[in-house]
């Protein structure tokens, strides 16, 4: 869904409500985004993270899980 000069860092589930069959998750994603702020001119190692939480769904069919695309 996203495009452009963030990097992906890290992701961590942060909250899983599951039934039976189906899974809604929140996730949460850091992102990079020192080069389009413009932090780090120097080039020294400080990064400009930006979480987001990402709402998934997860879904059981044929005993097997699927995502989502997000809410």
């Amino acid at each position: 869904d996203y495009a452009g000069v963030y990097n992906w860092v890290s992701s961590e589930i942060k909250l899983a409500k599951c039934e039976e069959d189906i899974c809604k998750l929140n996730v949460q994603v850091n992102y990079d985004a020192t080069y389009m702020m413009k932090v780090n001119p120097n080039k020294t190692s400080e990064k400009f993270i930006i979480p987001n939480t990402v709402r998934e769904t997860w879904f059981k069919l044929d005993d097997k899980w699927w995502f989502s695309k997000s809410e």
